[in-house]
């Protein structure tokens, strides 16, 4: 099994976030809900590009050379259960 760098696990969650708060954003009908979730995504985007850059200068895998297990974050699981936070959350 290849190791697992927290790098890489940040990155992971970097991308999960910006999935889950982009996909809110998306469903989510109340106005200051969905700018609130798209402004999430933006920083959960600009904080992806910081550690990739990280992760290059200090010649770390990236995308294909990724883990082969997916690595689960905490966006990946709050998104198998929507009942527990989403898009009707802020439509309030």
């Amino acid at each position: 099994m290849a190791a697992v760098y927290p790098l890489q696990y940040a990155i992971q969650l970097e991308r999960d976030g910006l999935a889950f708060y982009t996909e809110v954003a998306a469903k989510t009908r109340n106005p200051l809900g969905r700018k609130m979730c798209e402004g999430l995504a933006a920083d959960e985007r600009r904080h992806e590009a910081v550690l990739v850059g990280i992760a290059k200068k200090m010649h770390l895998a990236l995308e294909g050379d990724m883990p082969k297990q997916r690595l689960v974050t905490l966006f990946a699981t709050l998104g198998a259960e929507p009942a527990f936070m989403g898009a009707a959350q802020f439509d309030a």
